[in-house]
């Protein structure tokens, strides 16, 4: 729900000295929604809820060393050598968002030219997709032996540790609190209010520890991965499971990896090459797995980018579903989707988490994904109004790449396919209420409705470039 001046009560713009007096953070019939001559705002939105996003995990990013704004392999290995000679990061140093298809050679840097500026200390460079790593000498003889995805020779890492480098190079328990705290300040300024986050159990104490301090603001729906799964059964946990702050979410799988690190899986091969992606499991084996999770009352959240993988794992729901989709299980990303799987997958319930900014930064004509898929798979990314207009419940989220709402929204309205575009309206909704139905939270958040949590968002207007004025949660102003 968009409300504006035009529409109702608010009048003339926001004054950073109005307070808000809303009953124990409710929207209530009187006061509030009706008319208060005490609110000033041009435009407010429920607060956003990003449905897919590392928040933990960028609170560690935004303190690391970023190599986004180099521009080439040259600039990029300068840069890399003055960090590493300054001495102010702990070895190993592990540069975060490297991008390839930005760099005038359009390639990766070789473990070779790395090993020339890095010298003994261990360097790591995470490319932007988080699939695909390179790693120094001396950061290979710190990965254990018969780790997949390594590749000694070149340095090159795929899916396994790029995916979990927190894990093979892990930050201490404090410093991930930290961390937290970094990131929920971040995404507070975006209006951001809550999150679909992805960590393992330990991740999930920090933020308990953290909610029990009273230091949580950001409401958390708390997803784990599948490695984690037979301990979440173990314990008897559930997806629900908490409270409005911090619950319990549901299990992420992989079926494949990126575009960008030309992992996920296609039927046709990528542009110049002979290799079509990776598909990470089969349907066999996702589906057993769908059963299991069904069994024991966990929601799966399905990695899936490729018409490949994409098609297999909606195939492998099929039999899992025939009871409904009761858990709502998601497919997460759903980048490339023929009709006949946009079609299947609505027939089905299946959800989908999509992440509009991929739009924003990769989608454009002669972008990544032109350059590396070809025009005829390219017009297939992202077809919002084609997925809605088929029946598909749709969510928003970033991948925290990066995690601001507007630079999604923007992707989302301006997509450089003109009939995949939406309103600011219809954008707003799926990065709003539709984000609190996939984590069965519709009923107290996501709207501005009587009875609802007062979680929302002052605007300075409706189009893809606005600003965000102040935020509130349980109508507590937490930034602006």
């Amino acid at each position: 729900m968009v409300v504006r001046a035009k529409k109702a009560f608010i009048e003339g713009r926001f004054k950073e000295d109005v307070e808000l007096a809303i009953h124990r953070g409710i929207f209530e019939e009187s006061g509030f929604l009706i008319g208060s001559k005490k609110l000033e705002f041009d435009v407010i939105v429920p607060g956003f809820i990003d449905s897919h996003t590392h928040m933990w995990q960028y609170g560690l990013f935004i303190s690391r060393p970023n190599l986004k704004e180099t521009t080439s392999i040259k600039d990029a290995l300068e840069f890399i050598e003055s960090v590493v000679n300054s001495g102010a990061y702990r070895p190993p140093i592990i540069f975060e968002e490297f991008d390839q298809s930005h760099w005038t050679e359009k390639r990766f840097i070789t473990k070779k030219e790395l090993d020339r500026v890095t010298g003994p200390t261990p360097v790591i460079l995470r490319r932007v997709c988080g699939h695909i790593a390179i790693a120094n000498s001396a950061a290979i003889k710190l990965i254990p032996p018969g780790t997949p995805g390594v590749d000694k020779k070149t340095g090159l890492l795929l899916e396994e540790v790029p995916l979990r480098i927190n894990e093979y190079f892990p930050p201490d328990y404090e410093d991930i609190k930290l961390a937290i705290l970094s990131a929920q300040e971040k995404m507070l300024s975006l209006g951001i209010t809550s999150v679909h986050e992805f960590g393992s159990p330990l991740i999930f104490r920090a933020y308990q520890e953290l909610a029990s301090a009273d230091l949580l603001k950001i409401r958390v729906y708390h997803n784990f991965y599948e490695r984690h799964l037979d301990k979440i059964i173990h314990l008897g946990l559930k997806t629900g499971f908490g409270n409005k702050l911090l619950r319990i979410g549901g299990i992420k799988v992989f079926m494949d990896g990126s575009v960008g690190g030309k992992t996920a899986a296609f039927f046709t091969n990528y542009v110049g090459e002979k290799q079509h992606g990776k598909l990470l499991r089969t349907k066999e084996e996702l589906e057993k797995l769908i059963f299991k999770a069904q069994d024991n009352g966990i929601q799966l959240l399905v990695h899936a980018i490729g018409t490949r993988a994409i098609r297999t794992a909606l195939l492998a729901f099929k039999n899992a579903l025939a009871g409904g989709n009761y858990l709502r299980h998601r497919i997460e990303h759903f980048e490339f989707p023929e009709e006949q799987d946009i079609k299947l997958a609505s027939s089905m319930g299946i959800l989908i988490s999509a992440q509009p900014n991929f739009v924003t930064r990769w989608g454009g004509i002669n972008g990544m994904y032109h350059q590396f898929l070809g025009d005829e798979i390219w017009r297939l990314n992202n077809p919002f109004k084609k997925m809605s207009k088929l029946g598909l419940k749709i969510a928003f989220g970033s991948d925290a790449m990066p995690p601001s709402p507007s630079y999604g929204i923007k992707g989302a309205i301006e997509h450089p396919i003109p009939e995949y575009s939406i309103s600011f309206e219809k954008a707003i909704e799926l990065y709003t209420s539709m984000g609190a139905f996939f984590s069965f939270e519709e009923d107290f958040k996501g709207k501005i409705e009587p009875g609802y949590a007062a979680d929302f968002v002052a605007l300075d207007k409706t189009s893809p470039d606005f600003k965000i004025q102040s935020v509130f949660i349980n109508g507590i102003r937490v930034s602006g």
